[in-house]
């Protein structure tokens, strides 16, 4: 996730696979528009087992 917001935002994980990104001085319009770049960023992502390497 950190390499989709600028560097002045901050990142978290909030527990489990729960994470949390503020982003200071943001509209609201720029936040979803990050929102969703994000979103296709991590759905784009193939998932691996870790015990057999194999997609999740």
């Amino acid at each position: 996730m950190k390499q989709n917001v600028k560097s002045h935002d901050i990142t978290a994980r909030y527990g489990g696979e729960k994470f949390v990104i503020a982003l200071p001085n943001t509209t609201l319009r720029s936040a979803i528009t990050a929102a969703d770049h994000i979103r296709r960023a991590v759905m784009a992502k193939e998932l691996m087992k870790r015990s057999s390497g194999s997609a999740a």
